[in-house]
């Protein structure tokens, strides 16, 4: 008999798990890591940063997305374009949509 693990892919980032998160993997703290977020909202790079949303609502289009961040520059293009000819699976629906804005998500590439 063969054990198998899985997991559950990741809820998209609210406020406080992106905070959580630059914590953990960064190592910066919550308000170094809130003001690079909004200076890369700022710039377009993100969207707006502070949500407690991790819930996509339905008309959300992940294609678009996916596309926008997708150029060859980018070190992650040949896994966009693969999400993008091959298929990928919908975002997860189990978060919460508290109405305020949607999950903080990728919106362009930053240019140097």
């Amino acid at each position: 008999r063969k054990w198998r693990s899985s997991m559950a892919r990741p809820l998209p980032l609210n406020t406080v798990s992106m905070l959580r998160m630059a914590s953990d993997e960064l190592r910066i703290g919550p308000g170094q890591a809130m003001h690079l977020a909004e200076q890369l909202y700022l710039e377009g790079v993100l969207s707006y940063p502070r949500t407690e949303t991790d819930k996509y609502p339905p008309a959300f289009d992940l294609e678009a997305t996916i596309r926008s961040i997708s150029s060859d520059a980018a070190p992650w293009s040949v896994s966009a374009k693969a999400l993008l000819r091959d298929g990928y699976s919908p975002p997860r629906v189990d978060g919460t949509d508290v109405g305020d804005h949607p999950p903080i998500t990728p919106m362009k590439m930053l240019s140097r």
